[in-house]
């Protein structure tokens, strides 16, 4: 009950930019209560749902979640899991699929899914319809020195290391 009652968001605005001796007590006198956070909803607690994961995106923001981690010290760039997808010469090189797999029912790091994407294919038979990847754009929590700036993409639609098996979403109401 605490963090949900006792968390408010702020206009960066109103945010004083002073020595930090004086922050809090500025802090208290300039803030303007922008929203409230009243709580958590369950958006998804499995493989089926992906598709209610990105409305869900869309309407109230960022998505919190529980995925298996197992492996990624080594991403670099890419989207991990595309293999599946596009076949392995069409990869960027750095997915860590090529080092270790991940389990998914094995929760063991929490992250936010931020956006989604679609990355279209590159074929030699320009006859062919191009293959593509959907994916999630996920901002990890190990700073910018890691990945994409601080962010990677992991293949959508197929629960690719768990991420739709624990997902919720913050309850925001007005102030």
């Amino acid at each position: 009950d605490y963090p949900y009652k006792s968390i408010y968001m702020d206009y960066e605005q109103s945010v004083p930019t002073c020595d930090t001796d004086l922050l809090h007590e500025k802090m208290t006198k300039n803030s303007y209560d922008v929203a409230h956070v009243g709580g958590f909803q369950f958006v998804a607690m499995g493989a089926d749902y992906e598709p209610l994961m990105a409305l869900a995106m869309v309407k109230n923001g960022p998505l919190s979640l529980a995925f298996n981690a197992n492996g990624m010290e080594y991403y670099a760039h890419g989207i991990i899991g595309c293999e599946t997808i596009a076949g392995e010469d069409y990869c960027e090189a750095g997915s860590i699929d090529d080092h270790s797999p991940c389990d998914p029912e094995s929760l063991d790091h929490a992250v936010l899914a931020v956006g989604i994407g679609v990355q279209e294919g590159v074929q030699e038979d320009t006859d062919s319809a191009a293959d593509s990847t959907q994916y999630w754009v996920i901002k990890n929590s190990w700073g910018e020195d890691w990945g994409e700036d601080g962010y990677y993409r992991l293949e959508r639609g197929v629960n690719k290391c768990g991420v739709a098996n624990m997902v919720v979403h913050s309850v925001v109401k007005d102030a």
